[in-house]
């Protein structure tokens, strides 16, 4: 059964309801046991104690007015003032039986009362002391009403005897007074200490209980807390871990509550994270990872077609073909895997796009979303650039990967980029598609790769790409051209090196080859020639160089074109 964290958190709730109940009941049945005690001394003990000061006092009082009697009669008083007397005597001898008969009537009450539990000995012993009261008053008044009687009659010497039998029965009612008294005190003291010790009994169980109900409340809800953070904190550290790219995590599933399904689903999700690294991890290796994470990111991907501005990149092993037919399968593919590997290094190192591999060539660009506008020229000749020192890695190591080929082996690498408006997007079969980049920069990327076999150079970019890329380079402008299937003439440069890198003696080489090249255009065939002799000197392996003083002496053989604006058309592709 699924409990949820709603319900756990109820039952803590009503576990403290229950607690509070209970404790609520107790003090209740506490206050009841001391509200008891309380009706007890204010209905009955107080009010019998009362009455039987009252008894005593008009006892006392029915005294007082015999004994004036007496006096008055020896005075010789008037017969109305000795009867005013005599009805005193009687009223209070009355009122004394009135209190008498209250009291016995209240103490029955008290032991009828189903409200409360009066089972005292005392109680019982106080019901058997009032009639006493009663009946020793009565020989009293009896004792009192003879001695008149006699008194009267002028008897003195039965006056004397019953004078001393009413002494000793006013004392016997003096001391049952005193007896109902004392009773009365003791339980009037029995219930108020009754009353005090359950009241603090109540308090004691109040705060005990309390105490518990805050103990166990906070027991539970601890519990419950850690139940609750430790699995959300260790979701918090697994998706932190997730974030910094660590797939390997797990979340244990110890609850049914919403944190055990959200673990679960933690669990889910990095599952499908995982799976889908693998994807990209597996075509990443036959597609660009980059290109991989927005097909499987964004569905619309797929779909995209759109002309951009990009950078294309052509490169081509110039040698290979030879080498080729010397060496065995498994060592062409080890040899090609193995220049691959180190070419592609520093076209990812500056965020381009490997669109194909073509037998020993390579086609890769550059552009947004994957590198900014501004940025892709400089990042396409940075890559170049990087390429050529690592061809020297590689023709360094591959006697150690091919023992079959000499440290000699002539193999060299040419590159054409182009900067412009290509058109970008999923394109192939139904069956299959690339992402990839089609256009006039395309075809002009190939043409400067080709273009750079017959220049003798390694890196020909156009001039949008210099435009771009010329802050960062060494370079020097190359020539106009119009290469196979365009006819618009095209400025072409060689880079030569990272800024500063080709050194003064590449500086001065670039403006002497410039200034014979302006000499060129411009017709001065002479000066060209001079300017072209002068860069061999300076570098006898250049090759540009030697390119236009071959140009040279055919416009000498053939004479220099009517019209001739310095540019040359290639015939090659």
């Amino acid at each position: 059964m699924r409990k949820s964290i709603g319900l756990k958190i109820l039952s803590v709730a009503l576990v403290m309801v229950a607690l509070m109940a209970l404790v609520t009941g107790i003090s209740s049945w506490h206050l009841d046991e001391v509200s008891d005690e309380a009706v007890e001394l204010a209905k009955y003990y107080i009010p019998i104690q009362q009455r039987a000061h009252m008894a005593a006092r008009s006892s006392s009082s029915e005294l007082v007015h015999f004994e004036r009697y007496l006096s008055l009669k020896r005075a010789g008083a008037a017969p109305a003032r000795l009867q005013q007397e005599r009805d005193e005597i009687t009223r209070t001898a009355a009122s004394v039986d009135k209190v008498i008969t209250e009291s016995v009537a209240l103490v029955d009450a008290g032991e009828k009362d189903g409200d409360i539990n009066i089972a005292s000995p005392k109680f019982a012993q106080l019901r058997a002391e009032l009639p006493q009261i009663a009946r020793a008053h009565r020989d009293m008044s009896e004792t009192v009403q003879q001695y008149l009687k006699e008194a009267d009659g002028g008897d003195e010497r039965i006056a004397a005897v019953y004078e001393e039998r009413l002494a000793k029965q006013r004392q016997s009612v003096s001391d049952e007074i005193n007896d109902v008294t004392l009773l009365l005190d003791a339980l009037t003291k029995n219930s108020a200490d009754n009353a005090l010790a359950l009241e603090d009994q109540a308090r004691r169980f109040t705060w005990g209980v309390t105490a518990l109900a805050a103990l166990v409340g906070l027991i539970l809800a601890g519990l419950i807390t850690r139940a609750l953070v430790r699995p959300v904190q260790n979701l918090v550290e697994g998706t932190r871990a997730v974030r910094d790219g660590n797939l390997d995590v797990h979340m244990n599933v110890d609850s049914t509550d919403e944190i055990g399904t959200l673990a679960a689903s933690f669990n889910h999700m990095v599952g499908g994270l995982k799976q889908k690294e693998a994807i990209q991890n597996t075509f990443g290796k036959y597609v660009d990872p980059r290109i991989v994470k927005s097909l499987i990111e964004n569905d619309s991907f797929a779909q995209l077609g759109e002309k951009r501005r990009m950078t294309v990149f052509f490169s081509d092993m110039h040698g290979f073909t030879s080498l080729c037919e010397k060496l065995s399968p498994d060592d062409v593919v080890r040899f090609l895997n193995h220049y691959f590997t180190l070419m592609s290094g520093p076209i990812r190192d500056e965020h381009g796009i490997i669109d194909k591999y073509i037998g020993d060539s390579i086609m890769a660009f550059w552009g947004p979303p994957f590198v900014e506008e501004a940025q892709h020229p400089l990042a396409a000749c940075r890559s170049a650039v990087a390429q050529m020192k690592q061809m020297v890695e590689f023709r360094r190591t591959l006697p150690a990967l091919i023992p079959s080929l000499s440290s000699n082996v002539k193999i060299d690498m040419r590159i054409g980029i182009a900067t412009g408006e290509v058109t970008v997007g999923n394109i192939g079969s139904d069956a299959s598609k690339g992402y990839t980049v089609v256009g006039d920069t395309v075809n002009l990327a190939a043409r400067l790769e080709s273009a750079s076999k017959q220049y003798g150079t390694n890196i020909i970019v156009s001039e949008e790409t210099w435009l771009g890329a010329r802050d960062g380079l060494d370079t020097r402008e190359l020539d106009r051209i119009r290469v196979v299937g365009k006819n618009d003439p095209v400025r072409i440069f060689e880079v030569m090196d990272l800024k500063g890198g080709s050194g003064p003696t590449g500086r001065d080489l670039t403006e002497r080859f410039e200034a014979a090249l302006h000499d060129f255009r411009a017709g001065s065939i002479a000066l060209a020639q001079a300017g072209f002799t002068e860069c061999l000197k300076m570098h006898p392996a250049d090759r540009p160089s030697e390119v236009f003083l071959d140009r040279i002496a055919l416009i000498e053989r053939a004479g220099l074109p009517s019209g001739w604006d310095g540019v040359w058309t290639l015939k090659d592709k």
